[in-house]
């Protein structure tokens, strides 16, 4: 096989591949039915005509993905599992988002004259159920890290602070998230005191440890760390750094 076919091939290809991803038909024969709904949907937005094959496509794929989500939906519930709504949501989420982007060409009818029909589910109230329990799942999980925290995993109290962050994609405020975060970030934290030795010879500015001990800190001060030039009266160190200078040039 020649370069030349090879490369013929391929812009083959290319081509082939370009047509699949912008033909919402092709989309839909591939079970990729969201791309199909939000393609169809791009295709007859602002046409008068509304091409018969896409209202088809549109229909067809907007049915079908509903129906694939409410069986999800269905068998998430089946599982009781509490940390299945945070999926719930996010697919009640996704079927929202689905019904918004084709309300506005309702009622829909193709240039045959034939309407095209959609069964819409009420959502509204059975996302605010999913996002509560969401919620609340996450809030739950973030004390019981918090209750492990309290027993000295570090690691724990920075498990916790993310879960009740997760918290934000539903509510901007929930209960005592706040105070619980704050509280995370006390216990998750690893302090660390930073001393320096002076075992030269030289005679140093007064300023001089003060300084150097600011620049040698500058890039190690950081989430979950802290460091202290001096030491804070009542608290329990978790490292012990030490600077030795053995020798400076002048």
């Amino acid at each position: 096989m020649t370069n030349k076919t090879i490369s013929t091939l391929l812009i083959a290809l290319a081509g082939i591949l370009l047509f699949s991803c912008g033909n919402p038909v092709k989309l839909l024969e591939k079970g990729r039915f969201d791309e199909a709904v939000y393609l169809s949907v791009k295709k007859l937005s602002g046409k008068k005509k509304k091409k018969v094959k896409y209202v088809q496509t549109l229909e067809n794929a907007f049915s079908r993905a509903t129906y694939a989500d409410m069986r999800s939906i269905e068998t998430l519930k089946k599982e009781e599992r509490a940390e299945n709504w945070v999926k719930i949501n996010e697919i009640h989420r996704r079927i929202q988002l689905r019904q918004e982007a084709i309300e506005p060409l309702l009622p829909l009818v193709a240039e045959n004259g034939v309407k095209a029909n959609f069964h819409f589910v009420k959502i509204e109230d059975l996302e605010i159920e999913s996002k509560k329990k969401a919620a609340e799942y996450y809030y739950l999980e973030g004390k019981r890290k918090l209750a492990l925290a309290e027993n000295g995993d570090k690691t724990a109290a920075r498990e916790a602070y993310n879960e009740f962050e997760n918290i934000g994609r539903y509510y901007k405020d929930y209960r005592d998230e706040r105070i619980l975060m704050d509280k995370a970030i006390a216990l998750g934290t690893v302090y660390v005191l930073f001393k320096m030795e002076n075992h030269s010879d030289a005679i140093l500015p007064g300023d001089f440890e003060r300084e150097l001990k600011k620049m040698s800190v500058a890039e190690l001060d950081k989430t979950w760390r802290t460091i202290h030039l001096n030491a804070e009266a009542g608290l329990d160190y978790d490292f012990t750094v030490t600077m030795r200078l053995r020798e400076i040039d002048s």
